[in-house]
């Protein structure tokens, strides 16, 4: 039997061919997927640098937030200490109210008028009463009006003026009534 042989120039070149077809078949393909997949690789990259600077960003920011909370926490506190202050500051002045302002007031006005004495002082419902004496009718006057004029005084009243003399001199005897007005806060 005869068998029938490719020639040796034809066969080698087919078989060449073919495998070079098949070779630029396979890494061609091999090829473009390498350089998709470093494109991709690439972005990917640059997406977890991104991603990470943002991450470091976002560390510094919450620190700072962290370290603002802490100063807002300081702040917060020192409020309520300065509001506790104020309160005590308050009730000391609203207990300062009493007889020692009025008593204040009153020994203001009677300091600055000359030739007038106060002896007695009797509450009567919302008004005050006094009884004094005085050296002269215009000393009298003068105080009764610097009363009048005052912020701590008001509705003053003469409910009863005489002169008595006795012992070498002249007096004038005096009783008034006034409201008291209590200074604002």
């Amino acid at each position: 039997m005869t068998t029938l042989h490719p020639s040796p120039s034809t066969a080698p070149s087919a078989r060449h061919t073919s495998f070079t077809f098949k070779a630029a078949a396979f890494a061609v393909p091999l090829v473009i997927s390498m350089a998709i997949f470093v494109v991709v690789f690439r972005a990917r990259v640059r997406e977890v640098a991104q991603i990470e600077k943002q991450l470091e960003f976002e560390k510094e920011r919450g620190e700072k937030l962290a370290a603002v909370a802490l100063q807002n926490a300081d702040y917060q506190r020192l409020l309520e200490d300065l509001e506790r202050r104020i309160n005590t500051i308050q009730a000391l002045q609203n207990s300062r109210t009493g007889p020692v302002e009025f008593m204040r007031a009153v020994g203001k006005l009677a300091m600055q008028t000359a030739d007038v004495d106060l002896y007695s002082f009797t509450p009567q419902d919302r008004r005050c009463v006094f009884r004094g004496r005085s050296h002269s009718v215009e000393a009298m006057a003068r105080f009764l009006a610097s009363l009048q004029s005052s912020r701590s005084f008001s509705e003053v009243h003469l409910r009863e003026f005489y002169r008595d003399s006795g012992q070498n001199s002249t007096t004038y005897r005096f009783e008034f009534d006034c409201a008291y007005v209590q200074s604002p806060r």
